[in-house]
């Protein structure tokens, strides 16, 4: 609707004339009552339509603010459903509010932006409040707009609708039209141009309708998948595009040829200079955007001073030079190349060592409108590159920070170019090496008395490089030193050829190719001479001297034959330092990365820091040892068959002071005439550190063994074999031989039994004790003092097993229950580490087993002879078994008010340690423990309430919790229960246990004589017979702390009892007390009452009244004061 009223003429602001007041009152009357009736009719025909629609006047009436302007949210939802009588149409729900019916776009390409008309158009179904319609739009800058339909329009601005785009309020039913204008911004990139535009939201399958108009003749805009290209119009001027957008998302690009000479739109170029061996290498990448027109070729331009090495890229032919233009190629492209060509050079250039200039140029593309890159040079060890400003042109310093690059090490610098024909000109020149040396002198002296000195460059090149180093070494020629040669850790430097100037007594390292800066790399020099070296000698030399501005710390390091021993004189000993810090030596052979056995040499206790003077002589006395070995055995039986035993004896030999080249066994005679003089090696199998040695030769009854390697310091040699014995009996004596060593003595000798059950030392065996808390198993040892034996006397049978138990029991859990008649039932979980195959046990006589399992598995069958059983373990791998057993035993007294108690624990064989065992136990009801059993407990008195009560340990319900889960549950007792723990195997558990009335008598009975006593007793009533009863607690607690905790409860009670017994006595006299002897009693009251005078007897009042006992405050007179004065 479009309408406009002026309710204001200009006659209304004039004042009439005294004599016109009539009849303009008439006139303004007059028309008062026209604009009135046309109101009227106005308002009436919106409120007959809205009742027409369902709504009444009220209701649309309800629905405006005051000043006619759409209101808040809340008040513009608020509708009031009319009442009516008929069945709602099911449809109606399915109808929506509004919805936006068309979106038409006009758009025109205007220099750097895109003009756009848009006509938007909106229907509005149901409901006569405000609508906010989302137009989105949200890239568009609004110029104007224009409004058409039956309602009202007006700008949203509610603070939510600002991150999504345009909204709009209309108000009223029927088609809205919205025409805005506005304008886009463009993008533009080379020959290619872009622009965006979110797009209201239209219904499902409903698109915007698109028709722009580009100023180009030859514009080629290209589909996406919201955009479908319609139709395309090509004029002299311009090219109109009709198209259809889908799902509110407007992204159009279109490119613009550059006129047929152009075939490249775009090019970039990274150059990255990189140096290598002799040369440098020029690495490129480059990207080219070609012209929508076909092209078929590329014509480039070579850098000026370097060569191609390789060229490659996708969809490229191989080059050619041009024939007719020097420093061109030609790149043929294939039929399906893409519009985006990548191309990658390497080129190089020959450096020289005095320097040289270096220009960066060229990669210019024929035809291309806009070229542009980077050009990155990294460091250039050993040399310094100077830019020169003036040779350069178009080109550009960036900062370093601004860019961004994947390689570990950042470039020496950044340029960038923006057109070609660029040039960027550098100047190459050498730099004065720097480098440092850290020197560490290896000192060796071998069995032939030949001394060598190694000595160690690690070479740090800090800048430049470096091609030679030069040690200075005055006295070699004296001392009689001999270079030997060099090597090294670096494959480059495999061949140093080395000189020794005799006349400046200096040493020179030339190296076969140059260090640069960066580099580290280990120089070994090697010299000898020999020494003359008695039981003690002196020994004195100098060390080769490094310039000393290239010293970074120096080491020396000694390494001497086995039989020698080094050391420095006493004076020196300040200047040659051990070196402490295991991290420096580290640093060093992390950075230089040292072999293992040389970084070990290091970390040993022979490295000193050299703090001398360059050409101070160092002294030493270097002493020469004679050897000394020596060795113990172990005797291992590891299996016993019917017939024979599989021995390995077990030599740990030590040897100081020399290398052991080859070693002599004596074989006994009883060994001997088992073994096969000729085919020693199937007899015995000799071992050193676990490998097998084949040199080994029997002459008589000495085995020689010789070693593939001369062994020192600790090694352990092996001899296996298996010795026969007589089957005839289960039961014999076995004297086993001990195989010796011919050069040197056993300083002991253990005997090590594997098959316990059927092997054992003979027991009372003279000089063999067992070790019964080995961890390698049954261990038998030959005590001191005794002649050391050629024999062990040994028990083999299979009837050993039960007689000779030797495992740990780790954890034993026992869980009682007591009747009442003196029975009790016993749950029993072990935990035992490398058990044997039979387990011997002995019970309390006359117990019954009701069940026996090991890891989970009942066991039906076990040997039971009086108490003493026999369990056979199933076979498993296990190292930790679990055995659990429930037996019930009657030899127990009953319960009575109060007995002692003996609980006999089950017992393992003597051999066999209990590591821990913790007993619980649970009391008839109405029975307490009154004394504890010589255990630990695992309880404490804890006040529940008004009551004191025993309660286990938190520590232990933890325990305690994880463990019911797995025993019956009888024996998860929940009261009257007592944990105790003992760290030690346990025989008997002797406790006593007292009935609750018992107790309460005893305590309360013993509580209520004592309070009678001080009730009838006056003399007893004061502190000294409160403390005398503290004392007496007290040392009797020294002896009976837990009975007299437990009596201390009930004596409270008893305290109690008589405090209550002596009110009622006294309450009881007062009634119970003879009138006539109250009455005389009253009368001696007041007969001495009447001794002072009237004026005294003035006592609250009545002076009566302090006859019946009661307490008066007694105010005395002054009579009364001077009378008692006087007295």
């Amino acid at each position: 609707m479009k309408s406009s009223l002026n309710f204001i003429p200009d006659s209304f602001r004039k004042i009439a004339p005294l004599g016109e007041i009539d009849r303009e009152a008439l006139r303004w009357g007059i028309r008062c009552g026209l604009i009135l009736v046309l109101a009227v009719v106005l308002q009436i025909q919106p409120v007959f339509s809205q009742q027409s629609s369902g709504e009444t006047p009220l209701e649309s009436n309800g629905n405006q603010s005051p000043n006619g302007t759409p209101g808040s949210a809340a008040a513009l939802g608020a509708v009031t459903e009319p009442v009516s009588t008929s069945q709602p149409d099911p449809t109606e729900a399915l109808v929506p509010d509004f919805f936006l019916a068309s979106v038409a776009l006009d758009a025109e390409v205007v220099d750097d932006r895109v003009k756009v008309e848009a006509d938007v158009e909106v229907v509005i179904n149901k409901g006569v409040g405000w609508h906010s319609i989302p137009l989105q739009f949200n890239q568009a800058h609004i110029w104007s707009r224009e409004y058409d339909g039956p309602g009202e329009e007006s700008p949203d601005f509610s603070p939510n609708r600002r991150d999504d785009g345009i909204y709009w309020m209309l108000k009223g039913l029927g088609k809205h039209r919205l025409k805005f204008s506005m304008w886009v911004p463009v993008k533009r990139e080379g020959v290619r141009s872009q622009f965006v535009l979110s797009l209201p939201p239209l219904s499902t399958n409903f698109d915007t309708q698109l028709k722009l108009t580009i100023p180009e003749a030859n514009a080629a805009i290209a589909a996406s998948q919201n955009l479908e290209i319609l139709s395309t119009k090509h004029s002299k001027t311009s090219t109109e595009v009709s198209a259809s957008v889908s799902r509110n998302h407007l992204d159009c690009t279109w490119t613009v040829p550059q006129g047929t000479g152009a075939t490249v739109s775009k090019v970039l170029t990274n150059f990255h200079l990189k140096p290598s061996t002799d040369s440098l290498v020029l690495d490129v990448k480059q990207f080219i955007d070609l012209q929508p027109q076909a092209t078929r070729e590329l014509l480039i331009r070579v850098p000026t001073d370097f060569e191609i090495l390789n060229l490659t890229g996708r969809n490229i032919r191989p080059h050619s030079k041009v024939e007719d233009r020097e420093g061109w190629v030609r790149i043929p492209l294939m039929a399906d190349a893409s519009a985006r060509i990548e191309l990658h050079w390497l080129l190089r250039k020959q450096i020289s060592k005095e320097g040289d200039k270096l220009t960066i140029d060229g990669l210019e593309v024929e035809g291309a409108v806009q070229e542009g890159g980077t050009v990155r040079i990294d460091e250039l060890p050993g040399y310094r590159i100077l830019p020169q400003n003036d040779a350069s042109r178009l080109v550009f310093r960036v900062n370093i920070e601004e860019m961004s690059f994947t390689e570990m090490e950042g470039p020496n610098s950044v340029y960038e170019f923006l057109q070609q024909p660029f040039r960027l000109v550098q100047e190459i020149q050498p730099v004065e090496p720097l480098h440092s040396v850290t020197p560490i002198y290896e000192v060796r002296l071998n069995q032939k008395k030949t001394m060598r000195l190694l000595v160690h460059q690690l070479v740090e090149v800090e800048r430049g490089s470096v091609s030679s180093l030069t040690m200075r070494w005055p006295d070699s020629s004296t001392d009689g030193w001999k270079l030997k040669g060099n090597s090294t850790d670096a494959e480059t430097l495999a061949e140093i050829p080395t000189t020794f100037n005799d006349l400046t007594d200096g040493v020179t390292l030339q190296l076969a190719s140059p260090l640069l800066a960066g580099e580290h790399v280990h120089l070994i020099t090697e010299f000898e001479r020999p020494v003359s070296i008695q039981d003690r000698s002196d020994l004195s030399w100098t060390l080769p001297q490094i310039p000393q501005q290239y010293v970074r710390g120096k080491l020396i390091l000694t390494e001497l034959a086995d039989e020698f021993d080094l050391a420095f004189d006493e004076a020196l000993v300040e200047k040659l330092p051990l070196i402490e810090s295991k991290h420096y030596i580290n640093q060093i052979a992390e950075i230089w990365k040292v072999s293992d056995p040389f970084r070990d040499k290091l970390l040993s206790k022979n490295t000193r820091i050299v703090k001398t003077a360059d050409a101070e002589r160092l002294h030493a006395v270097v002493t020469e040892h004679q050897q000394k070995i020596t060795a113990k055995t172990t005797v291992e039986v590891q299996e016993a068959t019917p017939r024979d035993l599989l021995i390995k004896q077990k030599f740990e030999l030590e040897v100081e002071h020399g290398r052991l080249k080859s070693i002599d066994f004596n074989i006994p005679a009883s060994l001997m005439k088992y073994i096969q003089p000729t085919n020693v090696s199937s007899s015995l199998d000799v071992r050193l550190d676990g490998k097998s040695l084949d040199d080994i030769v029997l002459v008589g009854p000495v085995l020689k063994v010789s070693f593939p390697e001369a062994i020192f310091a600790q090694n352990t040699l092996e001899i296996r074999y298996r010795f026969p014995f007589d089957d005839d009996t289960d039961l014999q004596n076995v004297k086993l031989p001990v195989v010796s060593l011919t050069q040197v003595p056993l300083s002991g000798i253990d005997c090590l039994i594997i098959p316990i059950e059927n092997v054992q030392v003979t027991q009372n065996a003279s000089g063999w004790a067992p070790v019964q808390t080995s961890p390698q198993g049954a261990l038998w040892v030959k005590q001191s003092g005794g002649k050391t034996p050629f024999e062990i006397p040994l028990l083999v049978g299979g009837t050993l097993v039960d007689s000779s138990q030797q495992y740990v029991v780790d954890v034993a859990n026992l869980w009682t229950r007591f009747e009442e008649d003196g029975k009790c039932e016993t749950f029993a979980r072990y935990e035992i580490l490398s058990p044997k195959s039979r387990l011997l046990m002995t019970f309390p006589s006359g117990s019954e087993f009701k069940s026996i399992k090991v890891d989970g598995v009942a066991l039906t069958e076990y040997e039971n002879d009086r108490g003493k059983i026999v369990i056979t373990l199933p076979e498993g791998t296990q190292e930790r078994r679990v055995l659990e057993l429930q037996y019930r035993n009657d030899r127990h007294s009953a319960f009575s008010l109060a007995n002692p108690q003996v609980f006999d624990f089950p017992e393992f064989s003597e051999s066999v340690w209990v590591n821990e065992t913790v007993w619980e136990f649970n009391l008839p009801f109405g029975h307490h423990l009154f004394e504890y059993p010589a255990l630990k407990p695992l309880f404490s008195w804890r006040r529940n309430g008004i009551v004191w009560e025993r309660q286990a340990n938190p520590s232990y319900q933890l325990e305690r919790k994880e463990l019911l889960s797995s025993i019956p549950e009888m024996f998860q007792f929940q009261n009257n229960y007592y944990a105790f723990r003992v760290y030690s195997p346990i025989q008997k558990g002797a406790f006593r246990s007292m009935n609750r009335s018992l107790i309460l008598l005893i305590g309360a009975g013993f509580a209520l004589g004592l309070g009678f006593l001080f009730y009838h007793f006056p003399a007893t009533r004061n502190v000294f017979s409160f403390f005398v009863l503290a004392f007496a607690f007290a040392v009797a607690s020294l002896w009976y702390l837990e009975p007299m905790l437990l009596l201390l409860q009930p004596a409270g009670f008893g305290v109690l009892l008589a405090l209550t017994a002596t009110v009622i006595d006294v309450r009881m006299r007062r009634l119970h007390a003879d009138p006539s002897e109250r009455h005389s009693h009253r009368s001696r009251q007041r007969e001495r009452f009447d001794e002072y005078p009237a004026s005294d007897q003035s006592i609250g009042g009545n002076p009566m009244e302090a006859i019946d006992g009661t307490t008066r405050i007694y105010t005395p007179t002054g009579s009364s004061i001077s009378k008692i004065s006087n007295e």
